[in-house]
């Protein structure tokens, strides 16, 4: 499987669970986003040799006037480097 987390390219040749793929590259789990074939999985998600996996960083923020509705609201974001 080729994995892609930033700017890095990694290659397992081995069938494991997205939480396994995340120990290896010592990642924690809250920290990313796993997506196998342009579908966001969850940790017990099997990756498979063929799949392309995308580790996508997520960045939490507080809270943030909306222009729109002028009211506070929480958020979180995905950011892709």
């Amino acid at each position: 499987m080729k994995v892609r987390y930033g700017e890095k390219e990694y290659e397992f040749d081995r069938r494991m669970p997205a939480r396994k793929l995340l120990e290896e590259l010592n990642i924690l789990p809250e920290t990313v986003v796993v997506v196998k074939n342009d579908e966001i999985v969850t940790e017990d998600e099997m990756l498979d040799v063929g799949d392309d996996v995308e580790l996508v960083r997520v960045i939490s923020g507080g809270a943030a006037r909306n222009p729109g509705t002028g009211r506070e609201e929480w958020g979180a974001r995905m950011l892709k480097e």
